[in-house]
């Protein structure tokens, strides 16, 4: 019998049956040692591969994988809690979103007079003015600002640390605009109101999350402001195109 390995002739004599019961102890080995290895990632015989989770990144994804929270406060104290909050947390690159024009510009008074530096931007000014506070927020020389929903999708922001809905998005794709710009990098926080609570639950619901509930030490919540003459007026006083309708209507039927 002659065995040709790894280019010696063996001859079926004593030496040659002892190299050969020699080189099958050293294959063995040698193939205990390759399982081994497989086995143990650790060993340096085989690098180490792991695979990296793969990401999704629909809104529900998102919405599972970005830190969230939601503040129950009453409408009126919204503004009292928000600047608890941002002293709190100060220097955190931050956008707060508001659901007016009117609403964060008057936020936006409240908050300086508290001395928080702020500034707010939104569909009434200029694309220069909304492009120099852009500016100053990305080189970190502004961390807070205050927009809308429509603006924040046009504004070049980068940085974003943390979004605060002071009013809860009535639209899915507002509160999905804004978990898109933290994903992976921040949190979402939201002020609701008692007349926000069906609103935040309907996108508890599409989104399949249960935002949790936080809560802020020394915030107290004050009783509801007692309604001014001005604001009864206002509510009893009706629009003039109706007036005018209904004196238009009147005086035909006098004609007639």
């Amino acid at each position: 019998i002659r065995l040709s390995i790894i280019g010696f002739a063996i001859d079926n004599t004593s030496e040659s049956l002892a190299c050969k019961k020699f080189i099958k102890t050293l294959s063995l080995f040698v193939v205990g040692l390759y399982y081994t290895s497989i086995k143990d990632k650790g060993t340096p015989y085989m690098s180490e591969t792991t695979e990296t989770p793969k990401k999704y990144y629909d809104p529900i994804s998102m919405a599972k994988r970005t830190p969230q929270l939601v503040f129950s406060v009453d409408q009126h104290d919204k503004a009292n809690l928000l600047t608890l909050l941002l002293k709190d947390n100060a220097k955190t690159q931050t956008v707060i979103i508001t659901k007016s024009k009117k609403g964060a510009d008057a936020l936006s008074l409240l908050l300086e007079e508290q001395d928080i530096n702020v500034r707010s931007v939104h569909g009434n000014h200029r694309k220069a003015l909304q492009d120099e506070v852009a500016k100053a927020f990305n080189d970190k020389e502004l961390d807070l600002l205050i927009t809308t929903d429509a603006v924040l999708q046009q504004l070049a922001l980068n940085n974003i640390e943390r979004i605060i809905n002071f009013d809860i998005p009535l639209q899915l794709e507002n509160y999905i605009a804004g978990l898109k710009i933290v994903d992976e990098i921040g949190e979402l926080l939201s002020l609701m109101s008692p007349d926000e609570v069906v609103a935040l639950t309907n996108i508890e619901v599409l989104l399949k999350i249960e935002i949790a509930e936080g809560t802020l030490e020394g915030f107290e919540s004050t009783p509801a402001p007692r309604p001014t003459l001005a604001d009864i007026k206002d509510k009893k006083k009706k629009p003039r195109h109706k007036k005018s309708k209904a004196k238009k209507t009147k005086k035909k039927d006098e004609e007639a």
